[in-house]
């Protein structure tokens, strides 16, 4: 044990020493290995102050209160045993008793206290210096001592009666207002004073704070409480409030209640674990060439250690020791800049979440993983060049010449092994959707190409013997040089195919994700929800005399080029029950449905399923218009379809017909429509009508039926107005968009307004972003290896100076020498690339069949050829870069 530690304690002074003496290249390395140290501790540092801890959450949902209530109604609850959570069906019996503090504290212990309180956010319509903004409103006694730590007065105080208001810093340079002003609603044309500013942790956004004095609710209609009990909430207690139909929600979890455990992912094919695992690869790859370097420079050194004795291990050592402690210099610092860093975005990200953090926490235990993760990351990045080096002919060595310039055969084999092994275990990886042995395949199958790469720049020598001078020696170079250039090549191999890999995945992805999406109108068209508050707080449709100033105020806003109003489904008008509601819904048929009604659990029965495309998920996201009634009169505006297609669906709709967008609904011509009416007891079904009907195929699918108004008539329902849809001459911008939002709350605070645009855009926006950040490092990692070939070929083109060769031959060598470099390992990475992202991919895919019911869209396997292109071009430009920035003129040595 002591002649071990001893020996390390020689190599890795020898390390140090080495360091200092080459900084560039150590701080170089040292950035690389501390690049994902900064990130991880960044995320570990920032996951922990925003997961908040229990008694952090529940401060911020009831204050200091033992618990907090809601009372709406007299209908017993429970919240304990097998049936948590259940609401009795049984009615109360005699009138609805009345909820109020007085009423609440009759139902609790003697020396209990309770503060009224509504935190649902009701959004307000308030008058700005500029017009009129929606402000989310919430009713809190903050002088009430159970109410400590729900917000904080940043200044001024918090209301003490109804008339007074607190305003978050958001909501004071929204309305222009400050302590000691006064801001105005537009409902009711009310004039409120602003005694303080106010700060809720949970939520940032803007709002404005009353006391529970400005509540209008009546005692019958109930509420939220915060209730201070001695002793705290006990299960008898809380069988004693679910009883009389208060829910309780107490600071301390009860044995017996229910657990939300939440979403869980570990089922599931996890992205996370292969994306960290291989971006740790990736870097062991970048760091590589630079300890071949080292090592090449370093070649005599060594080889005088071995010659005084010094055994291969101890050579091995020595070079592992420079992976420990460029290791530990790139973890150090990247653990401070993680922690620093996630201090100062702390403010920025609680902005961007609209959130408080926790308090400032530091994660120890991944903190260590990080410092960890570094030394390996220089260990293994180290472990190549240390086994070449503790291979090298010691005479060799010391007399300058070349070392080892030929692969041997069993490293071959030994890469094609292992890059059969990594294509087993990603096949493997996809069938059992397991996250980690993917993330093994997939290296192993990069580790296999890194272990042949010399063998193939090997091979490019000998192509090269029939190429003109210049690219002729640099592939003899780059053959002979191999323990240098093989790392560099795998290092932009590397990555490219973390760009490609990624780029595919992100692009698939999104193709996947449009099968679900149904657009509503065509890109670029707008549309506004004529909805409206009825006198007694319920929604109604907009009267057509606020509908036609609306129309003008559209035109004023968007690039408008026609305008009409969509009719929807309504129920019939001898219904004046407010709480009723009314639908139409397609039958399915019964040859479309799949014979499984849930997912099934034996094996043959799921691959029954995976091959049965009925039990495949449909288009879960349903039509933003559901039912639109027309004649055919709007068909064109709605779903800009082909003039024939129009014409076919006006006809049938005019003959008393339906037009629907799913042909999996019509039989022999026709569909079966359900019509449905319902309230606050249920729905209820009519019985299925069958109709005829005319599938929609081209244009934009944003409805699911199409009917006549007599066609609905018969079927027992109406119509009314629902939208207002424009036809735009280009695509609103986002300014515009808010801009009609901020418009649409003079005329209603139900309605609403959306563009409609393509999902695309920022998708190839990122892939240009991650193909341009994967070609600078490429071009980074080809200028370096040329540099170094370059500065190792001195002598050569000394000689080449000294036979007669012109300027520009030393040009066309650093371009050759370049693009071997560059064009190597991009054609690699292409393909190593496209191969780990078909099995990412097929992972995926297998596992959602696996695990989601009804089995989701398969993704499909789609390139972005923009950055495939951008690829491609990489080695071009670095090339072109290598040869204009060379110097012409060849150097002349002494001998």
């Amino acid at each position: 044990m002591t002649a071990w530690w001893k020996s390390w304690r020689v190599s890795l002074r020898l390390a140090r020493r080495e360091a200092r003496r080459h900084k560039g290249r150590s701080v170089m390395v040292a950035a690389l290995i501390g690049a994902p140290v900064i990130a991880l501790a960044f995320v570990a540092v920032t996951y922990k102050t925003f997961s908040l801890t229990p008694e952090e959450q529940v401060t911020r949902q009831m204050g200091v209160a033992d618990a907090l209530v809601n009372w709406s109604s007299d209908v017993p609850v429970d919240q304990l045993g097998s049936d948590a959570n259940a609401v009795s069906q049984q009615p109360p019996s005699g009138p609805a008793k009345p909820k109020n503090d007085q009423t609440l504290l009759s139902l609790l212990p003697s020396g209990s206290t309770v503060s009224r309180l509504d935190n649902s956010g009701t959004q307000l319509r308030m008058r700005t210096p500029s017009g009129i903004a929606g402000v989310q409103a919430r009713y809190v006694d903050l002088g009430d001592p159970l109410t400590r730590g729900l917000a904080t007065i940043l200044s001024g105080r918090a209301p003490a009666k109804d008339g007074e208001v607190a305003l978050s810093p958001q909501a004071a340079d929204r309305l222009g207002a400050s302590v000691g002003g006064s801001v105005r609603t537009l409902d009711g044309d009310r004039t409120l004073g602003v005694v303080g500013l106010v700060e809720f942790p949970d939520d940032l956004r803007e709002m404005i704070l009353f006391h529970p004095a400005a509540l209008t609710r009546t005692d019958e209609g109930g509420g939220a409480w915060l209730a201070g009990i001695p002793g705290g909430v006990t299960p008898d207690l809380l069988k004693q409030l679910n009883q009389a139909g208060v829910w309780v929600d107490p600071r301390v979890e009860l044995p017996g209640t229910p657990v939300n455990d939440g979403p869980g992912g570990s089922e599931e094919l996890t992205l996370s674990t292969i994306v960290v695992g291989m971006i740790v690869f990736e870097v062991i790859l970048l760091c590589a060439p630079a300890f071949a370097v080292g090592a090449r420079r370093r070649r005599r050194e060594l080889a005088l250690v071995a010659a005084n004795g010094g055994t291969p291990k101890q050579l091995r050592r020595i070079m592992l020791a420079d992976g420990v402690v460029l290791g530990v210099v790139g973890a150090l610092p990247g653990l401070l800049l993680g922690v620093l860093l996630a201090a100062l975005a702390r403010p920025f990200l609680e902005e961007y979440l609209g959130a408080r953090g926790g308090a400032f926490r530091v994660f120890p235990l991944a903190l260590a993983g990080g410092l960890v993760l570094a030394v390996v990351t220089g260990l293994l990045a180290a472990l190549v060049p240390a086994v070449t080096t503790a291979r090298q002919d010691v005479v060799t060595a010391l007399s300058g010449r070349r070392g080892i310039v030929r692969s041997r055969r069993r490293w071959i084999f030994a890469g094609l092994a292992v890059m059969a092994a990594g294509v087993a275990a990603s096949g493997g990886a996809t069938l059992l959707a397991d996250s980690q042995l993917l993330l093994v395949g997939l290296v192993l199958a990069q580790l296999g190409f890194v272990v042949v790469t010399p063998s193939l720049v090997g091979l490019l020598g000998r192509i090269g013997r029939a190429l003109p001078l210049a690219p002729r020696i640099a592939m003899r170079d780059a053959s002979r040089n191999r323990a240098a250039a093989a790392p560099a090549i795998s290092a932009v191999m590397a990555v490219v195919t973390g760009s490609v890999m990624l780029g595919i995945y992100m692009n698939s992805e999104t193709v996947r994700n449009d099968v679900y999406a149904r657009p509503m109108l065509p890109d670029g068209y707008a549309s506004v929800r004529l909805m409206d508050l009825s006198p007694t707080g319920g929604p109604q449709p907009m009267d057509a005399a606020t509908t036609a100033r609306l129309d003008r105020r559209v035109r004023d806003i968007l690039p408008v080029r026609e305008t009409s109003v969509v009719d929807g489904l309504s129920c019939p008008a001898s219904d004046d029950k407010s709480d009723k509601y009314c639908a139409l819904e397609l039958a399915l048929p019964d040859r479309e449905k799949c014979p499984f009604e849930s997912a099934p659990t034996e094996p043959e029965q799921q691959a029954q399923a995976r091959a049965d495309q009925r039990c495949h998920e449909g288009a879960m996201w349903g039509a933003a218009f559901g039912v639109v009634a027309d004649d055919g009169s709007h068909l064109r505006l709605i779903t800009d379809a082909t003039p024939d297609d129009v014409a076919k669906a006006t006809a049938a709709l005019r003959s008393g017909a339906v037009v629907v967008t799913d042909p999996r609904y019509v039989v022999d011509g026709k569909v079966q429509v359900v019509p449905i009416i319902g309230d606050s007891k249920g729905d209820q079904r009519g019985t299925p009508v069958t109709v005829p009907a005319y599938v929609l195929r081209s244009g934009v699918h944003g409805f699911d039926i199409v009917a006549g108004a007599d066609t609905l008539t018969r079927l027992g329902l109406g119509t009314q107005p629902a939208y207002l849809v424009a036809a735009t001459t280009r695509t609103p911008t986002s300014a515009e968009e808010e801009q009609l939002n901020s418009a649409l709350l003079e005329f209603s605070q139900l309605a609403y307004a959306t563009v409609e645009r393509a999902g695309h855009d920022r998708l190839n926006i990122l892939l240009i972003v991650l193909a341009l950040a994967s070609a600078l490092v490429t071009l980074a990692a080809a200028a370096i290896a040329t540099g170094l070939a370059a500065a190792d070929g001195r002598a050569d083109l000394a000689t080449l100076g000294a036979i007669g060769a012109s300027p520009r031959v030393r040009r066309f060598m650093s371009l050759s020498q370049s693009g071997v470099i560059a064009g190597v390992g991009t054609l690699l990475g292409l393909v190593v690339g496209i191969g780990g992202a078909l099995a990412l991919i097929a992972g995926v895919n297998r596992s959602q069949s696996l695990r989601v019911w009804p089995i989701p869209a398969d993704m499909p396997m789609v390139v972005p050829w923009l950055q495939l292109g951008i690829a491609v071009v990489v080695p071009v430009v670095a090339m072109v870069g290598a040869g204009l920035l060379t110097r012409s003129r060849l150097p002349i040595e002494r001998r």
